[in-house]
């Protein structure tokens, strides 16, 4: 995994940000299916590579085509409060995928859409994020 990304960063010179949110980023590449990063790529449509493109890519030794996935704003006219910082991605992650995703955040009910994050429905949220479906406010 890391030794074949310092090889091929070497090779065709790129170099690996370690950027919580993804900010500057062109790429993730990651052997995950699901994750934080993975939401952050999706709101700011970052395209979502594995390794093994990555190795293609050194084989050739240039960049492979890859589609850029359009930015989601899957949340607008959405407004959330976050009840409670006893989530699984903490306060600020959630925060800054509501806004990337078009919503917005606020500290009392807005009409007509309002939709409250805390424990027993961040879940459905990101699962929201990940999957691209709706949520129901």
């Amino acid at each position: 995994g890391k030794e074949l990304l310092r090889s091929i960063g070497k090779k065709l010179g790129y170099k690996i940000a370690n950027s919580r949110n993804l900010e500057g980023c062109t790429h993730l590449i990651t052997g995950e299916e699901r994750g934080l990063k993975q939401m952050y790529a999706k709101g700011r449509g970052i395209p979502i590579v594995n390794l093994a493109w990555l190795a293609d890519c050194g084989e050739k030794g240039e960049w492979s085509e890859v589609q850029t996935s359009e930015q989601r704003k899957m949340f607008q006219k959405i407004s959330f409060t976050i009840n409670g910082t006893d989530t699984t991605v903490g306060e600020q992650n959630l925060k800054e995928l509501v806004e990337l995703h078009g919503g917005t955040v606020s500290k009392e009910e807005k009409s007509p859409a309002f939709f409250t994050l805390d424990k027993n429905s961040e879940k459905s949220f990101l699962h929201s994020i990940y999957t691209g479906d709706s949520l129901q406010a």
